[in-house]
């Protein structure tokens, strides 16, 4: 079984936000240092957020 499109672009997401969370403890960063950095556009910036909290962020 292959994947999909949309599973193939969502994996790419994930990937991408996992170095970000990396690159926030190694540097320093803040979200929005590691957003600017991987230039992430201003319209997916809220979803982005929204999976750091809800994967790398304890409640």
């Amino acid at each position: 079984m292959g994947t999909t499109r949309a599973q193939g672009t969502e994996n790419v997401r994930e990937v991408m936000v996992r170095r970000m969370v990396r690159a926030m403890t190694n540097q320093h960063w803040s979200a929005r240092e590691a957003m600017e950095e991987y230039d992430i556009p201003d319209e997916e910036r809220d979803s982005i957020m929204d999976l750091i909290g809800a994967e790398f962020l304890a409640d």
